[in-house]
């Protein structure tokens, strides 16, 4: 499928293989490996190693808080309209792709960065700052720290 010169390896982060298969999905293949849980330092380590991370879910709901992550840790993100789901702000990036067709953008985005190793790096960088300004716990966080101060302030009874 990849004719570009250049060696994929597909990483399927967090979930074991059998109950993958368990639940239909398909015997991978020899560039394919499945870790089980990891640690959070091994999940940098991981993160440092990938260009491009991979959103392809078909059906699900909530929000899937690997988005952002991927994002925070500046990687290219290929996913479905259902993998990217609560994070439409972020397809103004470049670096965010939603298909239908994730072979093709994966296709398309391993050319581009065969052609041109920093195409992207501007936009995951521009991405990565949104994510910080925007999603960052500290600033999530803050309204409902300062809405706390402010009922304490005013004597308020937090208990109820």
């Amino acid at each position: 499928m990849f004719s570009y010169g250049l060696q994929v390896i597909f990483v399927v982060l967090g979930m074991h293989l059998a109950p993958n298969l368990a639940l239909g999905g398909a015997e991978p293949g020899n560039n394919v490996v499945f870790t089980g849980p990891v640690s959070e330092e091994m999940k940098a380590a991981l993160f440092a190693l990938a260009d491009v991370a991979l959103a392809p879910m078909r059906s699900g709901t909530g929000s899937s808080l690997k988005i952002p992550e991927y994002i925070a840790y500046g990687k290219i993100v290929v996913g479905t309209l259902v993998g990217l789901r609560g994070f439409d702000a972020l397809l103004k990036f470049p670096s965010v792709i939603a298909s239908d067709d994730i072979a093709g953008a994966l296709a398309r985005v391993l050319e581009q960065l065969k052609d041109d190793p920093d195409a992207f790096t501007s936009s995951c960088r521009e991405a990565r700052e949104w994510v910080k300004s925007t999603l960052d716990w500290p600033v999530v966080a803050r309204p409902i720290l300062d809405g706390l101060k402010a009922a304490i302030q005013n004597g308020s009874n937090l208990i109820a």
